[in-house]
Parts: structure tokens; C-alpha cells; sequence
């Protein structure tokens, strides 16, 4: 009966080791890499979501830069665009005045002109 009572034992050891060696094998080979490859997963998609955000806020900043940019030249634009209007005005009254003499008749006629043309 001792003996009968001390396999019995034995027994229970053996399949808790069994048991144990079962598990063990089976979180090796099959849960720890099912663990591994979604936490990879996760990894990846996180790093190409945080790439994709610096990207965009890269081309925002660009986008931004070039609109700055392009509202700069259009202000520069503008005010060269006027300076250049009121040379050319000045440039004109100064041409006519001096075309002027002092009893306003002109200078050069039209006649001149066509002399001028011909020769």
C-alpha cells in the first residue's frame, strides 16, 4: 500500500513536470512569436503614422514658406510696379516741358518729326 501511495505521487510529479514542459513548449514556439509579431506590428504602424506626420508637417511648413514668399514679391511687385508709373509720368512732363519754349509753342513739330523720319 506504501508503495502503491509513493507511484501515486510519482505519477502526479511526472505530469505536472509533463504538464509544465507542455506549456513551456507551447508559450516558446507559438505565443511568444504571435506576442512578438503584433508588438512589431504596432511598432510599424506607429513609425510610418509618426513618418507620414513629419512629412506633412514638413510640406505645411514649405507650403507656408512659399506662400510668405510669394506675398513678398507680390508686395514688391506692386510697389515697383507704382514707382515705375510715377517715374514714367515725370519723365513724360519733363520731356513735354522741356519740348516747351518760353511762349509754350514747341520745340520740335510735328514737321521735324517727319523730316526727321525721312533723312
Amino acid at each position: 500500500m506504501m508503495l502503491g501511495r509513493f507511484l501515486d505521487w510519482v505519477y502526479i510529479a511526472v505530469g505536472a513536470l509533463a504538464a509544465f514542459a507542455l506549456f513551456s513548449l507551447y508559450d516558446g514556439m507559438v505565443d511568444d512569436p504571435l506576442v512578438r509579431r503584433e508588438a512589431l506590428r504596432g511598432y510599424v504602424l506607429k513609425s510610418e503614422r509618426d513618418a507620414i506626420a513629419s512629412q506633412l508637417a514638413e510640406e505645411r511648413r514649405r507650403a507656408l514658406a512659399a506662400a510668405q514668399t510669394a506675398e513678398e514679391f507680390k508686395r514688391r511687385y506692386t510697389a515697383l510696379s507704382e514707382r515705375n508709373k510715377a517715374n514714367s509720368e515725370k519723365a513724360e512732363q519733363d520731356i513735354e516741358s522741356d519740348n516747351r519754349t518760353d511762349d509754350g509753342a514747341p520745340r520740335v513739330t510735328s514737321g521735324d518729326l517727319d523730316w526727321l523720319s525721312k533723312h
